[in-house]
């Protein structure tokens, strides 16, 4: 389970400049009719920061980690 970080949103009436980057909750999640949850600029920023830690390039040899097979497995046969 995952904490709420309701300080990255915060929740605006659904008219205006903010309702289009307003976030498409639904049920239990949807704010009261009127109002819109959007994120914050800290929310955008941080979401900038970590889309550019994505790396592209492959690990080195040194760091490449063996991937065990499931005790279920077995090899597909010809």
């Amino acid at each position: 389970i995952m904490p709420s970080f309701s300080h990255l949103y915060k929740k605006v009436p659904a008219s205006g400049r903010e309702s289009g980057e307003a976030l498409p909750l639904e049920g239990k999640f949807a704010p009261e009719e009127g109002f819109v949850i959007v994120p914050t600029p800290e929310a955008e920023a941080l979401v900038d920061y970590l889309l550019s830690r994505r790396k592209d390039t492959p690990l080195p040899n040194s760091m490449k980690v063996a991937v065990p097979a499931s005790a279920g497995a077995t090899p597909a046969e010809d």
